[in-house]
């Protein structure tokens, strides 16, 4: 008769801790906006940044961080009007002040028409879907591609569904992530793609974009529109 045994016991995969989430919206420096289109007047009234501000106090996330390293840009930011914004103003390393965030969704200023909505949805997939690392924003591109030599790069066809193209509207990283490799994380981590309309990507990168946002701004403001 063999001795009585202890019951095995096998450890299941260990269970994650909730993810916390900080949208953190960086104010670009002199160097990267020269032209300072992110404080000049935007349509009617308002500017770039705070269309963008706005947008961050409307996104449902744990943390709201304004990432700001030039002193100029505080005279445009009034803190006692954003009690839910925490206001930091060093070099990146400081945006792991939000201890308690364990991923930071990265937004900017020039994408006017991004829905608070659509970030929010974002977030919350992520939180959800435990398999997914990081996300970036996309829109879906259904047209042959072709390189410089006139070559497609789908030499199959284009896929079904379509591929993503990057809009460069927001992405959601892990933060241990962001002190190691940036701003923008490599693409070798395959972000899972986050779609948003064609609108919401609108991406305002010269002054030419820059007017034309304007005067779509001025012409819907007085409808409701954003």
């Amino acid at each position: 008769m063999t001795e009585p045994k202890a019951f095995a016991t096998t450890d299941g995969p260990a269970e994650q801790p909730p993810r916390r989430v900080a949208a953190v919206l960086s104010v670009p420096t002199l160097e990267l906006d020269a032209s300072r289109m992110a404080i000049r007047r935007f349509g009617i009234g308002p500017t770039l940044l705070d269309i963008a501000v706005s947008r961050l106090e409307q996104v449902e996330a744990d943390q709201r961080v304004l990432l700001c390293t030039e002193p100029e840009i505080e005279q445009h930011f009034d803190r006692a009007l954003h009690p839910t914004v925490l206001w930091v103003n060093q070099p990146r390393p400081a945006v792991d002040e939000p201890a308690a965030a364990t991923h930071l969704m990265l937004l900017g200023v020039f994408h006017p028409f991004l829905r608070p909505s659509s970030v929010s949805e974002a977030i919350r997939l992520f939180k959800m879907r435990t398999d997914i690392l990081s996300l970036v924003a996309c829109v879906r591109m259904r047209d042959s591609c072709f390189d410089e030599s006139g070559r497609s790069l789908l030499p199959d066809g284009p896929i079904s569904g379509g591929v993503y193209r990057d809009t460069h509207a927001f992405q959601l990283i892990s933060r241990s992530l962001s002190r190691e490799v940036g701003e923008r994380p490599p693409a070798a981590l395959d972000p899972y793609p986050f779609e948003i309309s064609n609108h919401e990507a609108f991406f305002i990168d010269s002054e030419t974009e820059f007017e034309m946002a304007s005067a779509w701004h001025r012409d819907h403001a007085g409808r409701g529109h954003a």
